[in-house]
């Protein structure tokens, strides 16, 4: 055993030796040391980078679930609305009504966007592309309808009366194109909603 602590020091000595007779060796420790440190310097600021990337990516993804369970109810909600206002329009479909009953009736047709949908359009794009367009889509074409709604209350209200039939008609075909857009749009915001977060 005192063979082998020998041999080392032995070896250890002859190392220092080396090492203390080489004069150029300065120089290439200290090119070494700056190669390192220039590796250094150009990965810890890639590596900080992408850990800062990776942080707002786990941001986007949980605001965008934060998003959809805020506003998957209203949608639901849209399409609930959808489904009532349907149902009476085809009750008035079948009657022959007066402009002025038609008038009373629009308050029952009218499709509210529920204030947390309204107030999360600025930030509906964290969805990503296909549930952020069908919610978009959906609500535009909410606005639209009741602008429509409103038109027809106006000509009513001035005695421009729309034949009643048509104006039903109208609006009951608005309600049907757009309830298979609420459905979409429930469809598209459903797996963010669950967990299932776009990346």
């Amino acid at each position: 055993m005192l063979h082998i602590v020998c041999t080392v020091l032995d070896w250890l000595g002859a190392g220092l030796t080396w090492i203390t007779s080489r004069e150029d060796l300065a120089a290439w420790v200290q090119a070494i040391g700056t190669l390192i440190a220039i590796a250094v310097a150009i990965a810890v600021p890639w590596w900080q980078h992408a850990k800062e990337l990776d942080n707002r990516k786990v941001e986007t993804r949980l605001k965008a679930r934060s998003l959809a369970i805020a506003i998957y109810p209203a949608l639901a909600g849209i399409r609930d609305t959808l489904r009532r206002v349907n149902h009476n329009l085809q009750q008035l479909q079948g009657q022959q009504i007066s402009p002025a009953q038609l008038r009373e009736a629009i308050p029952a047709l009218i499709v509210v966007v529920p204030s947390v949908l309204n107030g999360s359009v600025h930030q509906i794009y964290l969805l990503g592309d296909e549930p952020a367009s069908a919610v978009q889509a959906l609500v535009g074409r909410v606005d639209r309808y009741n602008l429509e709604l409103e038109r027809i209350r106006d000509r009513i209200a001035a005695n421009q009366s729309p034949h009643s039939a048509m104006a039903i008609n109208s609006v009951s075909e608005a309600i049907e194109a757009f309830e298979g857009m609420a459905e979409e749009a429930i469809a598209a915001v459903a797996p963010i909603h669950d967990g299932k977060l776009p990346t």
